[in-house]
């Protein structure tokens, strides 16, 4: 799995646990764990570990950009979602569409 989908996936996990438990990042970032490896692989390679950090500081890079444009991400899915209150879309939805937004906003790497 590449780094920047593994990265994309730890950060939806990040804004959803932020969003409904309403901990502050640094407790978010902190409980989260880092490795991501299965259970089964208790001694992974130095170059997973590495990987896996890589993507862990991608994944926090995204997750406090994204809340960082929060206001301005909602308001824009607000104006584009036909029939759809933002407060009404399930978490895990309303999490994905805001990094989405994110990204294709704000990030001139992401073509």
């Amino acid at each position: 799995m590449g780094e920047r989908r593994r990265a994309r996936e730890m950060a939806i996990q990040m804004l959803y646990q932020q969003e409904l438990g309403g901990s502050p990042l640094g407790e978010v970032f902190s409980s989260f764990e880092l490795g991501g490896y299965p259970e089964e692989d208790e001694h992974p390679s130095p170059a997973r570990r590495t990987r896996a950090k890589e993507s862990f500081a991608h994944a926090r890079r995204l997750v406090e950009g994204t809340l960082g444009h929060r206001e301005a991400i909602d308001e824009l899915i607000r104006r584009h979602a036909e029939n759809w209150r933002l407060e009404r879309m399930p978490a895990i939805d309303r999490n994905i569409l805001r990094l989405a937004v994110y990204e294709m906003t704000a990030r001139p790497d992401i073509p």
